[in-house]
């Protein structure tokens, strides 16, 4: 292989990384953790190690209103707490932690009526991963733009207001692709000023300042696991050489 040379950058990560990048890398950062016994053992320790058994909530307070609003969170929202299949809250928990590590982001929904669409919601948490953050096509944005959002850009599926300020991110069902139509999009919005009011988070660990998507510890090994299954794939050809040979003789 040629060796390193080095070029000036003139776009940010998600120029240096773009979607279609990031879709490979995100699979074979799975694949570790899926085929490697020494990574998938990794994540195992990084999810019971940080997070443990915890994830409840606890009030210094002392109250009777505090006090019942622990319990109702530890003992009926915290044991079902997943919108599609009612995985705990600790569970939920452990699965953020190592999807920073080997996927780099996810988007998280608390469903106070946006999702059912009613009064209140169901309550419950909807996850979004890596791969289902998207872009909108050509006809999708264009239309979110004239509806109010002048000036508005996307960037691997994340939304910039006219201040270049970061105001949302487009999620679907839709896995592995680089962009979909509206019809198939869930587009969350907040206000850059306030974005604590959105029902909705971008979970994501940056390691630039401007930085919009993540990028997860991982990737930084994935040319050592390549060079892994060459040599494997090397190795393999080189003993069903040699037992051909012996066969032979």
């Amino acid at each position: 292989r040629s060796r390193r040379i080095a070029k000036v950058e003139t776009g940010g990560e998600e120029q240096i990384l773009p979607s279609f990048k990031r879709l490979q890398g995100t699979n074979l950062s799975r694949d570790m953790v899926r085929n490697n016994a020494q990574v998938h053992g990794l994540a195992k320790t990084l999810r019971n190690n940080v997070i443990g058994d915890y994830g409840k909530l606890r009030f210094n307070a002392t109250s009777d209103w505090f006090q019942k609003a622990q319990r109702y969170f530890n003992s009926v929202w915290a044991k079902h707490a997943d919108f599609i299949d009612g995985s705990t809250f600790r569970e939920t928990l452990q699965l953020v932690v190592t999807t920073l590590a080997f996927d780099g982001d996810a988007v998280v929904i608390f469903d106070d009526g946006c999702i059912t669409g009613s009064d209140f919601g169901s309550g419950k948490l909807l996850f979004f991963e890596s791969d289902q953050i998207v872009s909108l096509d050509k006809a999708g944005w264009e239309e979110f733009v004239a509806s109010g959002h002048e000036g508005w850009t996307q960037d691997s599926g994340i939304l910039r207001d006219q201040y270049g300020r970061k105001a949302g991110v487009v999620v679907s069902k839709t896995r592995g692709a680089e962009s979909v139509p509206k019809k198939d999009a869930l587009v969350l919005t907040c206000d850059p000023e306030d974005p604590d009011k959105a029902p909705w988070r971008h979970i994501v660990r940056k390691w630039r300042l401007r930085q919009l998507r993540g990028i997860p510890d991982s990737f930084s090994t994935l040319q050592t696991v390549i060079d892994g299954y060459e040599m494997m794939g090397f190795e393999l050809q080189s003993a069903k050489a040699q037992a051909a040979h012996y066969a032979a003789i």
